[in-house]
């Protein structure tokens, strides 16, 4: 068999890794898989290319898009069907890297490329509108127990209702500086509390840092998961958020902690046009 030298090899290896990159950040079908057969036609999230393995790592989302489980897939294993951009322009032809969250169905190259579709996806029934919205709006961290499912997508949502009715934009401000420190590694928790009557005040910001959380986990059993959380989120690409509240005529659950993808978060609240 004919041999490629070093050079060509190396250059060979790189083409390589430049194509699965490329899959890197968007989203997959999962299929054929023999060992996890139940996994085959769900959509995964590809989180990073593992070189030394020949694998992807990914999320797999459930059927409510909430995130999943963790697996290490081949690249035959990850479907990338075509973009399938509708209305009156041409066919795309590039690989879809997004899944509609409101039909579940259809895939998309990108944002631009799904616009027309949009208009399609808003005629659905208020089932799977439903379905999506819960996609945002409950971006709680897996070990919250699933018994509090619709405590938690109360309390998730009610974040989003503080910050879209926010004025003046300081949590927005806020919120921005963590993104920014969050490029250069640093992690913080933004912690909302609103006291009194849930939606009779105001509700107050604040930031804390690693150290900080650390330490008050180290006083406190209540600080455990929200340490848990900031000591394990992905700060580049992630929010680490804590909102609680002392209504208990609004939600038996009084707080929570969650971590939520920045792009998902800020195009719910409406920082993203």
């Amino acid at each position: 068999p004919l041999k490629m030298s070093g050079a060509r090899a190396a250059l060979a290896a790189v083409v390589v890794d430049s194509a699965m990159l490329e899959y890197v950040g968007g989203e997959v079908i999962v299929s054929g898989l023999k060992a996890r057969p139940d996994l085959n036609g769900r959509t995964a999230r590809v989180d990073e290319w593992l070189e030394d393995r020949g694998r992807f790592r990914c999320v797999v989302y459930d059927k409510d898009w909430l995130e999943g489980e963790s697996v290490n897939l081949r690249p035959e294993c990850c479907d990338r069907p075509t973009c399938e951009r509708t209305g009156e322009e041409l066919p795309c032809g590039r690989p879809s890297r997004i899944c509609c969250r409101r039909c579940g169905k259809r895939r998309f190259c990108s944002k631009e490329c799904m616009r027309s579709h949009r208009d399609w996806c808003d005629g659905l029934d208020e089932e799977r509108r439903a379905r999506a919205e819960r996609h945002h709006a409950n971006p709680h961290d897996a070990r919250n127990d699933p018994n509090n499912a619709a405590h938690i997508e109360t309390l998730c949502q009610r974040v989003v209702d503080i910050l879209q009715n926010e004025t003046g934009g300081v949590f927005r401000d806020k919120f921005l500086e963590v993104r920014n420190k969050g490029q250069r590694g640093e992690r913080f928790l933004v912690q909302i509390v609103e006291e009194g009557a849930v939606g009779a005040g105001d509700a107050g910001l604040t930031l804390f840092s690693l150290e900080q959380v650390d330490t008050l986990a180290q006083s406190s059993r209540g600080w455990a998961n929200p340490r848990d959380v900031v000591r394990n989120y992905d700060p580049k690409t992630q929010f680490a958020v804590m909102y609680g509240h002392d209504d208990a005529d609004f939600c038996p659950l009084r707080t929570i902690t969650f971590n939520t993808y920045i792009s998902v978060f800020m195009e719910q609240v409406g920082w993203l046009t």
